[in-house]
């Protein structure tokens, strides 16, 4: 069946699921969502897909490095 876990915050606006059906985890927020760690990595074994409704920055320290077969830019 559709077997999941969930964890809502008292103002139902928030939650983390997780689903056996389709092995996935969600993650909703109505507010700010902030990630922090030492480190952080994403991997995928399929597309990965940002958007942004609005303005997007990405800003780095040192070095920022942007590798792909083909890279397009405002295409």
């Amino acid at each position: 069946g559709d077997e999941k876990i969930e964890v809502i915050d008292k103002t139902g606006s928030n939650s983390i699921t997780l689903k056996s059906s389709d092995n996935s985890i969600t993650i909703s927020c109505h507010g700010r969502m902030k990630l922090e760690a030492v480190g952080i990595e994403i991997a995928s074994q399929d597309d990965v897909k940002i958007t942004a409704n609005s303005t997007m920055n990405i800003n780095a320290q040192a070095t920022l490095s942007i590798n792909g077969a083909i890279v397009n830019i405002n295409s």
